[in-house]
Parts: C-alpha cells; sequence; structure tokens
C-alpha cells in the first residue's frame, strides 16, 4: 500500500545505504550526557599518561645528566625533584672524593640526599649510610709537642655531619643526637659514654705529659654513637672509631715557637693593637671590672687586633697604670696572624694587684702590655711562629669607681 499525502513528510526521499551517515543519531549520542561524561575521562587519561611521560623522560635526563663530567652543582641539588631514581648517583657524587667533582658538588649531593631523607624517600639503611659518609672529625691538636712542657695540653675535637645544614629543606643537625668517649687518655672521665646530646658534637679536654711514658705514638681515640631524633624511622649506629697519634719529643724545645725578633715585624705587631673603649651593646647596664676590694674599672676597655700580623699571638696580657709601679695579669691572648679581619679580646679578671697601690676613684690612663708564653703556643695547632717580644698599646684613658 502506497503511503498517503500525509505520511510523505515523515518519509526520507533521500537514498538510503552504507554511505549515507546517520546525522540524527549521531546529534543524540553527542548530546548524551553520559557521552560527555566518557569524553572528558579519556581527556583526562590521556593528558596524565603524557604528563607521566614527559616526567619519565625530564627524569632520565636530569639522571644521565649526573653522569656527565661537566654537571654542575645546581643540578646536582635539583636532582632531588627526581625523588628516588637518582639516590645511586647522589650516593656516588657524595662519597667519592677522588672525583673530578669538586666539593661544590658534593656538597650538593648531600644536601640533596638529606632533602630526600626529610621527604621520607630512604629507608633506614640509606640513611645510616648517608651518616657514615658524611661523618667528619676534626682534631684541634699538634702531633708533636715538647716533653718539657709541663703543663697540661688542652686538645678539642668537633665531630658530626657537616653536610646537613640548621636551615633550608632536608634534615638538619638537631635531627641527630650524638654520644662519645674517649680511650687512650688515661682519664676515667673520658672513657664514660657522654649523656645524648643534639646537633654537632665538640668536646674539649686535656691531657698531662708526665701520663705518658716514651716519645711516642699515643694513641688517642675518639668513639662515637649517633641516634634519630624527631624523625619517622629511629635507629641507633656506632661509627667507626677515629685515632689521632701525638709525640710527646724530648728533643723538641717550648721556644722553637718563637720566631727570630725583627724591628719592622715589631712595629707593625704593635701597630695592630690597641686598647679600646668596650662597644656599647644598646644596654644600660654598669659593667665594672674590679681593680681590688674597693675599687674597679668602670666599662672596662678591649685590646683590639687587626689582622694580618706578620707573627702569631701566644702571650699573657697584662694592665699597666700611668705612674704606677707593676702590672696586673688580664687574661691571655692566642690567636694566628693570618687572615684579613678585626679581632677584639676582653680583658679578662684581673689577678693580684700587687704592689699597685690605688686609694680612690679618678680618671687614670692605662695600657696593655703583651708578654709571650710559648707554652700558650703549642696549645693551639694553627700557630707557627709566635712573637718574641713584649708589646705594648697606646695609653687609654680609664674611669676607676667606687664599688
Amino acid at each position: 500500500m502506497q503511503p498517503g499525502p500525509e505520511d510523505r513528510s515523515n518519509v526520507d526521499s533521500g537514498p538510503v545505504g552504507p554511505g549515507r551517515p546517520n546525522m540524527p543519531g549521531r546529534r543524540a549520542w553527542l548530546e548524551d550526557p553520559r557521552s560527555f561524561v566518557l569524553i572528558v575521562l579519556g581527556s583526562i587519561t590521556i593528558l596524565g599518561i603524557a604528563w607521566k611521560l614527559l616526567l619519565a623522560w625530564r627524569t632520565r635526563r636530569g639522571v644521565a645528566r649526573l653522569l656527565e663530567a661537566d654537571v654542575t652543582p645546581e643540578e646536582v641539588a635539583a636532582a632531588a625533584g627526581f625523588q628516588r631514581a637518582g639516590l645511586m648517583e647522589l650516593f656516588r657524587i657524595m662519597g667519592d672524593p677522588a672525583s673530578l667533582l669538586g666539593p661544590a658538588h658534593r656538597e650538593a649531593a648531600a644536601t640533596a640526599i638529606a632533602t630526600l631523607w626529610a621527604e621520607d624517600q630512604l629507608v633506614s639503611e640509606e640513611e645510616q649510610g648517608f651518616v657514615r659518609r658524611g661523618y667528619a672529625v676534626n682534631w684541634k691538636a699538634r702531633r708533636r709537642y715538647p716533653r718539657a712542657l709541663g703543663g697540661p695540653l688542652p686538645i678539642a675535637v668537633e665531630y658530626g655531619v657537616p653536610a646537613l645544614r640548621p636551615s633550608g629543606p632536608g634534615v638538619r643537625p638537631d635531627n641527630l643526637e650524638w654520644s662519645h668517649r674517649v680511650l687512650g687518655a688515661h682519664r676515667a672521665s673520658l672513657e664514660q659514654w657522654s649523656p645524648w646530646v643534639a646537633g654537632p658534637g665538640r668536646l674539649a679536654f686535656e691531657i698531662m705529659p708526665g701520663d705518658f711514658e716514651g716519645i711516642g705514638p699515643h694513641r688517642l681515640v675518639l668513639e662515637t654513637r649517633v641516634r634519630t631524633r624527631g624523625l619517622t624511622t629511629p635507629w641507633e649506629i656506632e661509627l667507626p672509631k677515629v685515632p689521632f697519634p701525638i709525640e710527646l719529643d724530648p728533643r723538641l724545645e717550648p721556644g722553637s715557637m718563637l720566631a727570630a725578633p725583627d724591628e719592622a715585624h715589631g712595629r707593625a705587631m704593635t701597630a695592630g693593637l690597641t686598647l679600646e673603649p668596650a662597644p656599647s651593646d644598646g644596654s644600660e647596664a654598669l659593667s665594672i671590672l674590679p681593680l681590688n676590694q674597693s675599687l674597679g674599672i668602670r666599662n672596662p676597655p678591649v685590646l683590639r687586633i687587626r689582622r694580618p700580623l706578620p707573627r702569631d699571638l701566644a702571650h699573657r696580657i697584662r694592665i699597666q697604670l700611668e705612674g704606677i709601679e707593676g702590672t696586673v695579669a688580664a687574661g691571655s691572648v692566642v690567636l694566628s696572624g693570618h687572615g684579613a679581619d678585626t679581632m677584639t679580646v676582653p680583658i679578662g679578671a684581673l689577678g693580684d694587684p700587687g704592689g699597685l697601690t690605688i686609694d680612690r676613684p679618678g680618671m687614670i690612663r692605662a695600657r696593655a702590655v703583651l708578654e709571650p708564653d710559648e707554652s700558650l703556643g703549642w696549645s693551639d695547632p694553627d700557630l707557627r711562629s709566635v712573637w718574641p717580644g713584649i708589646l705594648e698599646t697606646e695609653w687609654q684613658t680609664l674611669e676607676i669607681i667606687r664599688i
């Protein structure tokens, strides 16, 4: 039966077949909300895959850059952004002092590893390996002393992980606690483990030359333990023992450290020393240095030392008052002449005034007198040539008041 005239408007008069798209059906699919969700999810998936591929490519490129000889410290430090991908190369750079890369590269690698540690990217074995590789000990002592030195020999030791910084990203020095002991000093108090202390370790002690027989070498051995503090993974380990040999040589004279006197050097040494008023600290507190039981010096001066100096200082400081016989002890100064800075040494507690006869307040001029003491010079391993003569500063006006 043929369709009536009223039905012809609903009949598609065009050709029908595979070459003609079904337009109304396609529009319906696009207008379907479920189709929009599928398009969005597909786009997100494609973008996510592309982003991961880009990150992987950048990571491989950055890690490969660590293997190149011209890598910069900045690029090494930026490797922390690759998370664990560059960890082994960072350990290699940090722990290879024979590498062509310099100290700046090793420091940058240590900073990057410390950053990864703070982000919980390391396992405990890797954290301990980082501490072992970065562990450093600095003995502040000489390896050879004169046997004739009668007084105690001061020795200081500093240890820790210098790569850890107190500020910035990464694990900090306060996140590690240390305990130590020293063997071989013939002192029972040093052979006991010290209390745990956070941050870099430091200890100072003295040894008596008479406690050691023969020339030596006599070995002092530092033992340390370290544990984590305030971190996700708690652990505790002992670090390698670090020995330090010393010799007590009977053929070495205590005065061998004193330099030969030289007039030109003497003038330069004197010009570099001044007795000056103490700098104000902004407070109104009164500062008094007792001179005897009833009198003292208001706002005691300081000894200002301008370096470089042609010789080192290992001198006892004494104060001389104008018009009064004698001097009074006021501390000591031990300082290398090398450097380009200015140091201030406060006048220490005055010793027995002895024959100084001062009975009333008033204004008086004074100067510092520095007397060489070679035994002081042996206490600092950086000193090599101590000025052998007495040094005197210019006169400075002081105020003596009643206490």
